[in-house]
């Protein structure tokens, strides 16, 4: 079963490689202006394809490969190029790192004993009874910018022990070898903090019995693809055994989807905050129609509907003026006027609301008011009799100008039919 999952996974990259050299094939012969011949099968030797455009075009075959050879290295660029933002930054960066891919990986048998242990174990240092640096990895040289050492430099000019707390002497780290070490670059001789660009290492302090040396094997103290990149490091500088690649990434994903939970909470709390805003101008909208009109009005001027006449049958209506109002206004100024017609006209809207009767309008002094008008009642005439001797009785509250109260006030009721509706295309 094992070897037919294999026999069928070869298969279809087969397949995948043919299509895309067959899609390369088609952009070269594109390029240079040749007609496609035939198409070929899966089955078809594709150098002899080759050769059989090149005779019947007249361009070399060396030239037809070579432009052939260009445009598979784009296609395979174009579909894969989202690989090297992970594994090694850029192109160039990751043709300069695939050596060290490829001996990771074991393809390469024959890398020497130290530049193999330096490229698989790039943030390792060894170091021997005296504290001289025998061999550090590749990782801890770029963070040292230093190629080559030119002498054997004590372990105290390149590192500082963090944790745990003892003397960086070889017998105090042998009686500390079962804890975990974090350890710090030092670079000219100065501790370097970590906002200047120099992550600190944390590891494991392995005896070596053959050599009397001591052996750090660590990885970097990051959690966040922005620390390997402002020190100009990648996720491909990690061993490939080592699960700091993995840490790294679920930590970018979990961070990524915190942003995004956080974002939508933004914008849910505005979309919220704007339908408040949006609901409080609403009931500001209709409280000021049912303010002026019949809620039932209202409603339908609110709908967008056409208000239809309709026919009451009995309608007690209420007009009143004040007596004098033209003589009264000959001697105040408009405010003053304004002024106690809205101390009157205040108290009459309080006392329609408790009688349950409609106010009509109001054209100066005139006030006109409405039983079984917006809504059918028995008692119409009652209320609208009950409003008038209430209107008489507030009248006396309201001063005039002139420090004297509104006496007189002149009203004429009348009932019956009559029918209700807005002249024109709006109220």
């Amino acid at each position: 079963m094992g070897a037919g999952c294999r026999k069928q996974c070869n298969s279809c990259l087969a397949e995948t490689m043919y299509e895309r050299l067959y899609l390369a094939l088609q952009r070269t012969l594109s390029k240079h202006k040749i007609q496609e011949i035939r198409n070929s099968g899966e089955g078809e030797d594709f150098e002899k394809l080759v050769t059989i455009h090149a005779n019947a075009s007249g361009v070399p075959v060396s030239i037809i490969k070579e432009s052939l050879g260009e445009e598979l290295f784009k296609i395979c660029y174009e579909e894969d190029e989202h690989i090297l933002g992970v594994v090694g930054g850029t192109l160039k960066d990751f043709l300069n790192s695939f050596s060290t891919l490829l001996k990771q990986s074991g393809h390469c048998q024959e890398a020497e004993r130290k530049g193999s242990l330096e490229e698989t174990f790039p943030f390792h240092c060894m170091f021997d009874k005296d504290m001289a640096i025998l061999q550090v990895g590749n990782g801890i040289r770029r963070l040292l910018n230093r190629r080559e050492f030119q002498t054997k430099p004590n372990f105290e000019e390149c590192f500082e022990i963090l944790t745990p707390k003892i003397n960086c002497t070889f017998s105090g780290i042998m009686t500390m070898l079962n804890m975990q070490f974090t350890i710090r670059v030092r670079r000219g001789g100065n501790i370097l903090k970590k906002s200047t660009g120099v992550m600190d290492l944390k590891g494991q302090m392995i005896y070596l019995f053959e050599t009397c040396a001591i052996l750090f094997l660590g990885s970097p103290c990051v959690d966040r693809l922005e620390d390997f990149t402002g020190r100009g490091l990648y996720l491909s500088d990690i061993p490939i055994h080592n699960a700091l690649r993995d840490v790294v990434l679920i930590g970018e994903q979990a961070r990524a989807q915190d942003g995004l939970k956080k974002r939508l909470g933004k914008l849910k709390a505005t979309l919220e905050q704007a339908h408040q805003a949006l609901e409080e101008e609403k009931k500001k909208t209709v409280d000021l129609l049912c303010s002026i009109f019949p809620e039932e009005v209202a409603q339908q001027l609110w709908q967008g509907q056409v208000v239809q006449a309709k026919k009451f049958n009995n309608v007690t209506m209420l007009f009143s003026d004040i007596v004098g109002f033209t003589a009264i206004c000959s001697q105040c100024s408009p405010m003053q006027v304004i002024t106690m017609l809205n101390e009157l006209y205040t108290r009459f809207d309080y006392q329609c609301g408790e009688l349950d009767v409609y106010k009509v309008e109001t054209i100066g002094d005139a006030y006109c008011v409405a039983g079984g008008l917006h809504k059918e009642s028995d008692t119409h005439a009652v209320q609208i009799a009950l409003m008038a001797l209430k209107m008489m009785e507030l009248s006396d509250e309201v001063m005039s100008p002139h420090g004297e109260p509104i006496k007189k006030l002149k009203s004429k009721k009348g009932w019956g039919e009559t029918t209700f509706r807005f002249p024109g295309a709006k109220p």
